[in-house]
């Protein structure tokens, strides 16, 4: 499998392509710049088989709707953040344009299991910055899809409505600080980074 990361929109939001055999990719977190997105894809050979977001922020959805129209596929969400694709709170707080709302095709849940070409993606329910917000680890690339729980050397801002700091931070220890120290981390803005890294080094995890 391979992990790439395209770097989109005002606030720098990471949207990132899980790519594996005959060509097919999940996307993750698709937040704005469709065209610039689709241009990879396109260079790639690639073919969207799903939508999966790691929660419901204005920044990570902008571009969901454009593939879903695009290429038939279904968006995956935790239902607790179901009401930020319906709001259009933050970007009015942060005086962006409203955005093309998309419909939830499938509810994420704690331990579900996503097959992607035999290989499986464990969401882990990590709700702190939202409410709804979860992780994706992937086992076989070595990797998790952190979203807003967890940056190089920060962690995710909780003064958004449902967000609560010590619910962040626990969801961090309890689901993300047991994986295996050497997993990559593929955060949702800002340099990828490691769970060992994190733990010796994170000052909000100590």
């Amino acid at each position: 499998m391979n992990i790439e990361v395209i770097t989109v929109g005002p606030l720098a939001e990471n949207c990132i392509i899980l790519s594996g055999k005959e060509n097919k990719c999940i996307i993750f977190d698709p937040g704005a710049d469709e065209g610039k997105i689709d241009k990879f894809l396109d260079e790639n050979s690639l073919i969207p088989v799903k939508i999966i977001n790691t929660h419901g922020h204005y920044d990570h959805i902008g571009a969901i709707k454009y593939f879903q129209d695009k290429y038939s596929i279904s968006f995956y969400l935790h239902k607790k953040d179901e009401f930020l694709i319906k709001s259009d709170i933050l970007s009015s707080i942060f005086g962006m344009i409203s955005i093309k709302k998309p419909k939830i095709d499938e509810y994420l849940e704690d331990g579900m299991i996503i097959d992607f070409n035999g290989s499986p993606i464990k969401v882990l329910y990590t709700p702190g910055h939202t409410q709804g917000g979860v992780c994706f680890y992937i086992e076989d690339a070595g990797a998790v899809i952190t979203g807003d729980t967890l940056f190089h050397l920060a962690v995710g801002r909780t003064d958004f409505p449902g967000g609560n700091h010590e619910q962040l931070i626990l969801s961090i220890k309890n689901k993300l600080l047991n994986l295996p120290d050497e997993t990559k981390v593929y955060p949702g803005h800002d340099q990828s980074t490691t769970i060992g890294f994190e733990k010796e080094n994170n000052p909000y995890l100590k």
